[in-house]
């Protein structure tokens, strides 16, 4: 049936685990020092996955997604406005909710000479890479061995002078003790917590799905926790996390370490969500570098980051949104980008949010384009499901209608003529009872997030040289064609 999506009870893409797949490439690159490696990402409900919570029904899966969307913009609306250490922070009653899905990419290396086993979260919203190592003073516990800088050949502190150790600015958390760099780093995203250690360098050994682990090592600058506090994510009885690997904008995160390698480019490309392919079953990649796929022939759209003052995020600048030919005409600065606020997008939130309320004009946008919904499938006499004939957390849900094709799709307007347009077949998610609901959810805070059910079929490319001349391009792509 064209313009719904059909789950099988068996599949959810978005509950990922990757491995990193390292592939070098030194063809096609105008610079002879770049190359290309991919993360190999695994399915979260595979049974191949370290992290597979067994099997739920189709109706569990949909709710669990719904629940950590929501779980995760509630974190981000709370440390905007209280401080981790003031006793209205309810730490566990957020944490909790993320923890229960479990919803986080892992990312298996090697680090060290000779490699020692690490994983690491990959987290597009924080800049430090980092992993507890020994001694660990107070560490929260892990399967696999806590790295031992002295097993090692090629560990170093790194000194003060290092460019990375900024010990003297504003709101950094490095400081200089003895001559050697040091950190005391607290989150304020869905991690929550803090931790205390080393400023250090050392190789970091990339997975070859065909061969093991690569030859090529990189030598990045990372943090040797000694002491973390409150990360309580990573509490549960199978945890094999050790530490994080940051992925914004930050001169600190893994690709603004290898920028030069990879010309600032890293992409990736979401699979459908359809029973016509097995997804939670086949991985699929995360590209670096000249791994990175262009079209042949056509450019594909391209919008600039938003710069925005102490934020390190992928922000954009969101004009408008249309539910299928009919504009919203939000005022301007509906969308303006500050910390917390405006559009982002955001490759670990399962389902788009929309603001309920726009912090300079607040306006309730969710309701608006929920209202155009409503309008368009009422005109298409459609009968929504109302009260306790809605078993599902989304606002808008109709009875399957024979022969219906003539489902709604939404366009985002950038800045310069820019439109996203997320195809009708996947803004809608269609359940086994007979009837199929609207993929959008609304946000209390005043930040609208497109979320990875809005990205499928859709190459996402980053190109995170820096705010003044980022930029992230997107065309419509067979994703599935992606996959190891």
């Amino acid at each position: 049936m064209a313009g719904i999506q059909k789950f099988p009870v068996r599949s959810v893409f978005l509950y990922l685990v990757l491995i990193i797949f390292s592939k070098l490439s030194f063809g096609g690159s105008s610079s002879k020092h770049s190359s290309g490696f991919r993360l190999k990402l695994i399915p979260r409900d595979s049974p191949k996955s370290p992290l597979y919570p067994g099997n739920l029904t189709q109706l569990e899966k949909m709710e669990r997604l719904i629940d950590f969307t929501k779980a995760k913009a509630e974190l981000r609306r709370m440390r905007l406005h209280t401080s981790p250490s003031s006793s209205m922070f309810d730490d566990e009653k957020y944490i909790v909710a993320l923890r229960r899905q479990a919803f986080y990419y892992i990312a298996e290396m090697k680090l060290g000479i000779p490699g020692q086993l690490i994983y690491l979260v990959l987290d597009t919203t924080a800049d430090l890479i980092w992993t507890q190592c020994e001694p660990c003073v107070h560490c929260f516990d892990q399967e696999a061995p806590i790295f031992d800088p002295k097993a090692s050949m090629t560990y170093s502190r790194v000194p003060c002078r290092d460019h990375h150790c900024s010990y003297g600015n504003e709101n950094d958390y490095f400081t200089c003790l003895g001559g050697y760099c040091t950190y005391n780093l607290t989150y304020n995203n869905s991690l929550l917590g803090s931790t205390i250690g080393s400023s250090s360098r050392d190789y970091f050994h990339f997975y070859d799905d065909t061969s093991g682990y690569s030859s090529t090592k990189f030598n990045l600058f990372f943090g040797c926790s000694n002491y973390t506090t409150n990360l309580s994510m990573f509490i549960d009885p199978q945890n094999i996390i050790s530490g994080v690997m940051g992925l914004n904008l930050s001169p600190l995160s893994l690709n603004s370490q290898l920028k030069d390698r990879i010309q600032g480019k890293f992409a990736y490309c979401v699979i459908p969500w359809d029973e016509n392919f097995p997804f939670d079953v086949h991985a699929l990649p995360f590209d670096f570098g000249d791994d990175v796929v262009l079209p042949p022939k056509k450019i594909p759209m391209e919008v600039s980051y938003a710069k925005v003052l102490d934020a390190n995020e992928y922000y954009l600048d969101l004009r408008d949104i249309s539910v299928a030919d009919s504009h919203c005409f939000f005022v301007f600065g509906t969308f303006d980008p500050a910390p917390g606020e405006g559009f982002i997008l955001d490759s670990t939130s399962p389902i788009t949010m929309l603001t309920k309320n726009a912090t300079k004009t607040g306006i309730n946008v969710y309701d608006k384009v929920i209202t155009k919904l409503r309008n368009y499938y009422q005109l298409q006499h459609l009968s929504p499901l109302l009260g306790p004939d809605n078993p599902t957390n989304y606002e808008l849900c109709y009875k399957n209608k024979e022969n219906f094709t003539d489902y709604a799709w939404i366009t985002y307007h950038f800045r310069k003529s820019v439109d996203y347009v997320v195809d009708a077949k996947f803004m809608n998610i269609n359940y086994s009872g007979g009837f199929f609901c609207v993929a959008l959810l609304g946000n209390d805070g005043p930040q609208t997030v497109l979320g990875l059910f809005h990205m499928q079929n859709m190459r996402i490319i980053h190109h995170a040289t820096d705010f003044d001349h980022g930029s992230i391009q997107f065309y419509p792509a067979d994703c599935a064609q992606d996959h190891f």
